[in-house]
């Protein structure tokens, strides 16, 4: 038994490779648009977090400006052991994240500082118009594909509004972009506020926004997500009065756009 200890260290160890890890030949991403925490309605996105298919995502064009987030993973690694609760088990490994143009990728770091292991976190926004830019990964030299790609474009021109029954899918957007709301005194309504261009093509993405209501207290306006954005949902609720007034957002990244609703009060 003295003997067969050493030999079986080994075939572990073996097991779990002290060079590069068995990674395999693909990489999968999972993508994510900025602080869309309770609804997509507006979105590119059917789902807050969407797994990355080329043949899908390549043809969508994303505005100059807007934020994302992927995160990074190998579906065919072979050096995790599920008998290790932490980590899964598996060898750390020193990814790079190369740009493609068009976007600014970056790479975050863990909470508590050690190398990744399972899953790498990409950070982007889109910096200028590329056609299939994006970012690329390899770890100890070798690039695995696919390649993370997106087209973006600054060739958006306001910002239209679609009325919409829920935050969470663009299966509630009512058809038809609007100008003017009528509602009675403490009534709510709901608008997506997307990116389009002069044609009315829906540009993709989250460019941070600002808005303002006018005149002050005629009607609130709850965001349905973490901050303020493009392509995103927004609540509006009357107020006690009558009257009316404008619903206005702007851009504060990227190109510089803005939409304008009228609101009634009657």
């Amino acid at each position: 038994m003295r003997r067969a200890l050493p030999a079986c260290v080994a075939l572990f160890c073996a097991a779990c490779g002290s060079g590069a890890p068995g990674l395999g030949n693909r990489v999968m991403y999972n993508m994510s648009e900025a602080m869309v925490l309770t609804g997509t309605a507006g979105s590119c996105l059917s789902v807050l977090h969407e797994d990355y298919v080329p043949e899908v995502h390549r043809h969508l064009r994303y505005a100059v400006g807007s934020l994302l987030g992927a995160d990074v993973y190998w579906p065919d690694r072979n050096d995790c052991r599920d008998f290790f609760p932490q980590q899964a088990n598996c060898q750390n490994i020193d990814p790079h994240v190369l740009p493609l143009g068009g976007w600014a990728p970056r790479m975050l770091s863990s909470s508590d500082g050690r190398p990744p292991t399972v899953t790498i976190h990409v950070s982007m926004t889109a910096e200028s118009s590329a056609v299939l830019g994006g970012f690329r990964v390899t770890v100890n030299g070798k690039e695995f594909a696919p390649f993370f790609q997106l087209t973006t474009t600054d060739e958006y021109s306001g910002i239209w509004f679609e009325k919409t029954t829920c935050a969470g899918t663009n299966d509630c957007i009512i058809p038809g972009f609007v100008s003017e709301v009528r509602l009675h005194p403490g009534e709510p309504t709901a608008v997506a506020a997307t990116l389009r261009t002069d044609s009315g093509e829906h540009i993709c993405g989250t460019v941070p926004t600002s808005y303002t209501v006018d005149p002050p207290g005629l009607f609130s306006v709850e965001p349905w997500n973490l901050a303020n954005y493009s392509n995103m949902p927004y609540r509006l609720v009357a107020g006690a009065s009558q009257g009316s007034g404008t619903f206005q957002i702007k851009t504060v990244s990227g190109k510089s756009v803005e939409g304008t609703l009228r609101i009634i009060i009657e």
